[in-house]
């Protein structure tokens, strides 16, 4: 047996033509997956890639595919979901910082969606018209004339 042998288990690293000892370490093995678990990371995937289309779009003015994505949103974030989902939700690594970067996009898409409405508002030609565009618009029950 040679004197390496009876050591305790340490690995040794050639850097930068020196040599220094690292002791190894033990691993823990990651937690099973359970249905809560799973359930909260499926969550987490489908808000990621939503985030994921909304900033890859130049424009987040209204149009087909941005109301479609802030629709699955807006379905998302109203669902009713228990405590322990929720804390499970959260402890995922990167939800917070993503909910951060969601919530600028859905103030962009906001501001876009009030000056798109605006617009379409200041550009009827009568008071009739205005009023008409108003109760078409989705918040019109919060303007008033």
């Amino acid at each position: 047996m040679s004197t390496n042998d009876s050591k305790p288990s340490v690995a040794l690293a050639r850097t930068d033509s020196k040599t220094t000892n690292t002791e190894s370490r033990v691993d823990t093995p990651p937690t099973t997956p359970t249905a809560l678990s799973t359930s909260a990371y499926e969550l987490f995937s489908e808000i990621r890639a939503i985030h994921q289309d909304l900033a890859a779009l130049g424009d987040l003015a209204p149009g087909e595919t941005v109301n479609e994505l802030l629709t699955r949103l807006v379905r998302i974030c109203i669902a009713p979901y228990e405590t322990s989902f929720t804390d499970s939700f959260f402890n995922i690594s990167g939800v917070e910082e993503r909910c951060v970067s969601l919530r600028a996009l859905c103030a962009t898409a906001e501001g876009e969606l009030e000056k798109f409405w605006a617009s379409s508002i200041l550009s009827a030609s009568t008071i009739y018209c205005m009023s008409s565009s108003i109760t078409v618009y989705k918040y019109g029950s919060n303007s008033r004339l």
